[in-house]
């Protein structure tokens, strides 16, 4: 998206930053940052959220999980297990308001160590796990439903831009 961006409109300067939700959305409030990218469908009451794209969740499970067993895992058969998300809101996803209590990770490298080590499964996006098969993880889909996440752009409702709109819709074409 931000390589699209970059080859469509090179004019248009666009500065990343990492930020937690938190200040991410401190930010976007008092206008350190213009727009937001985040797995956040209801971010704040004065932020406008869009979605730019879907992702299935799926689980990873260390090479030696009893869970290999599924072909596809039981959502159920995950409770017994320490489990591990690395986007907000994935076991809220699987398990609806009283989600299994999970440990956040804060990035998927870190999840995808956890994993691997033994330690616990991992809920996250379908396409990190595919990414992930050389790090001594095994990603399994999940039985019953897709579950999804979705990731959002996320700007003030006061915001409107033609240059932010446009960078929106690059978004959604490389969706």
């Amino acid at each position: 998206m931000l390589a699209l961006q970059r080859a469509e409109e090179p004019e248009t300067s666009v500065v990343v930053h990492e930020a937690s939700e938190a200040s991410l959305f401190e930010g976007l409030a008092d206008g350190r940052y213009d727009i937001g990218i985040v797995m956040a469908d209801t971010p704040a009451p004065h932020l406008r959220a869009d979605l730019l794209w879907q992702d299935e969740l799926a689980v990873a499970l260390p090479e030696r999980s009893p869970l290999l067993s599924y072909p596809a895992v039981p959502v159920d058969k995950l409770r017994p297990y320490t489990l591990f998300e690395c986007c907000p809101r994935a076991c809220e996803a699987l398990f609806g308001p009283q989600p299994a209590i999970p440990y956040r990770s804060t990035s998927f490298a870190l999840m995808a160590v956890q994993v691997a080590a033994g330690y616990g499964v991992g809920i996250a996006p379908r396409p990190l796990l595919e990414r992930s098969r050389n790090w001594g993880v095994v990603m399994r889909s999940l039985a019953d439903s897709t579950y999804r996440v979705g990731t959002h752009l996320i700007r003030p409702e006061r915001a409107d831009s033609p240059a932010i709109d446009r960078f929106f819709k690059r978004g959604q074409t490389v969706a």
